[in-house]
């Protein structure tokens, strides 16, 4: 569920630490370089760890337009929803 992964997310970036310091979101709607400070490299890692967590992966077209934790989930949804419907015809 959308809510099960923004957990997930949320939880992921709390163990990344930038600049010495877990990545708080209080909101799905934070953006990742406003409320949430990252520059483009944290984000790019934040991306991988996403991709580890779940098995997936983020088009290089795709993690530049990603703004906000919301985008971050879109995307992680996405590409299950792909995966688990894949061998249907």
């Amino acid at each position: 569920s959308i809510q099960s992964t923004y957990n997930r997310v949320v939880e992921l970036f709390k163990e990344y630490e930038y600049q010495n310091q877990p990545v708080i979101v209080n909101s799905i709607n934070d953006g990742l370089y406003d409320e949430l400070g990252l520059d483009s490299l944290a984000v790019v890692e934040l991306v991988m760890l996403c991709e580890h967590e779940f098995s997936i992966t983020f088009d290089d077209d795709e993690i530049k337009l990603l703004k906000t934790v919301q985008d971050v989930v879109d995307v992680i949804e996405r590409e299950l929803l792909k995966e688990k419907y894949k061998d249907i015809k």
